[in-house]
């Protein structure tokens, strides 16, 4: 009897370093990577959202709507059905990489996955990975993309309001807050969505891999093993 062909999905919460594993695998084997995060859809937001295809040229669903629009899950999964099939006509292992659990539902409803996730080790301070994130925005640029998205009538796009990053920086543009205050709420903001978000990973069943000196091995031998499937 056959064995059905799963995809491999790199999943975890906000600000865990999926984005830069990913890259690495992307540059190191045969792998195009699909967008699993509902914000990385959208077009022009791409520095506060961290979109992986910043980093890598072999990258699918990133930034193709229009951010006046918000994009069904059902386009999506559409979407995703036709970035397989483009990806297969070159022979190449399609890898998932994202941390968003509306777009993640749907598409196990539609497609067998192996969900390999990233997370803090035990007893790790998760404000540590939080500033390291919000340590590698250049402020400058993300504070010209929302600049730019202003002057392009983007100010009530989803992405725009969310209370994550971009509104709080938004609101300081505005004079409404000061700049140590925007920046104190996007931590508390991250950790709040990282909290939310590692609380409904337990609805999915996910083989965790703790974040540490080994985790780039461990992720590697994932990889492998997957290709060796594929064939």
């Amino acid at each position: 009897m056959s064995t059905v062909r799963r995809y491999l999905a790199i999943v975890g919460p906000t600000c865990i370093g999926k984005t830069g594993y990913l890259n690495d695998i992307a540059q190191r084997y045969p792998v195009e990577v699909i967008n699993l995060d509902s914000f990385q859809v959208y077009a022009h937001f791409a520095v506060g959202t961290g979109r992986a295809d910043i980093q890598t040229s072999r990258a699918h669903l990133y930034g193709f709507a229009d951010p006046g629009s918000p994009v069904p899950v059902a386009e999506y999964v559409h979407r995703v059905t036709e970035a397989l099939a483009d990806i297969a006509s070159r022979d190449r292992m399609p890898l998932f990489e994202g941390g968003s659990l509306s777009f993640l539902r749907a598409l196990i409803a539609a497609h067998p996955l192996r969900l390999v996730g990233l997370r803090p080790p035990p007893d790790a301070d998760v404000m540590r990975y939080i500033d390291a994130r919000i340590a590698r925005y250049d402020e400058d640029v993300l504070v010209a993309e929302i600049r730019s998205a202003l002057d392009r009538g983007l100010r009530e796009t989803l992405v725009l309001q969310d209370d994550v990053v971009y509104l709080p920086i938004l609101d300081f543009l505005d004079g409404k807050v000061s700049h140590e205050a925007a920046f104190e709420r996007i931590r508390v903001n991250l950790r709040r969505r990282f909290t939310q978000q590692m609380r409904e990973y337990a609805a999915f069943d996910v083989e965790w891999i703790d974040v540490d000196a080994d985790t780039a091995i461990r992720l590697d031998a994932v990889v492998r093993s997957m290709l060796t499937q594929w064939g």
